[in-house]
């Protein structure tokens, strides 16, 4: 059976604006619902699809992505915490080197595979290059397709992210088994999954992704 879901987090996305707009009241009750919800939508993921994921949240601004969608390719979990204090960004980032990487990119690489998902409500403008070998790349998480439809937290996305991929296979997973073939990637990746990390220290943002298609 195909499942079909699609979820954005705006009880998150509410109480990440008004702490960011400088509303202090409440703030541990504020964080106690808004973990309430990020455990929720792990409730839809296997522990070993989410397993690099924080058990809990970091920051009170943050954004939580869900899918699954199976018809467009569009199945994943991504959570977005912004604001990250320094000495916690700095932890993250030691505790994410000392993982199973298996490759490390940066944003401003040419070449990136990028996972693109399709979409009933836009064009992606994200396209493989057909002047571009991606035969060694493994794929990666497009974060601006995630947070394409917020206007608040989409101004946070910058392009100084490093790229921890821990883990990334061209097969299909027995519980996604009814996905259809992805024709926007390569022949290679026309199913697959990757999950990792994206942190830029410059903006104080940890992304946490997996994605499968």
């Amino acid at each position: 059976m195909i499942i079909k879901m699609k979820m954005y987090s705006l009880f998150i996305f509410l109480f990440g604006f008004l702490s960011a707009c400088g509303q202090q009241n409440g703030n541990n009750s504020e964080m106690t619902e808004m973990q309430k919800e990020y455990d929720r939508h792990k409730q839809y993921f296997e522990e070993s699809e989410i397993a690099h994921f924080p058990k809990f949240l970091h920051s009170e601004v943050n954004s939580i992505e869900s899918n699954l969608i199976f018809e467009n390719n569009n199945v994943g979990f991504l959570l977005f915490e912004f604001e990250i204090n320094e000495s916690l960004l700095d932890s993250i980032i030691t505790s994410t080197e000392k993982m199973n990487v298996i490759r490390k990119y940066h944003s401003n690489d040419s070449g990136l595979l990028y996972i693109i998902p399709r979409s009933d409500d836009f064009t992606n403008p994200r396209h493989l290059s057909s002047n571009v070998d991606y035969s060694n790349q493994l794929p990666v998480a497009d974060l601006n397709f995630y947070l394409r439809e917020s206007e608040y937290f989409s101004n946070y996305i910058n392009n100084d992210f490093d790229i921890y991929v821990l883990e990334a296979k061209a097969e299909k997973l027995s519980k996604y088994a009814e996905l259809p073939p992805n024709m926007n990637m390569s022949e290679k990746w026309r199913n697959g999954f990757s999950k990792g990390i994206s942190i830029s220290k410059k903006g104080k943002i940890v992304v946490y992704w997996t994605i499968i298609w």
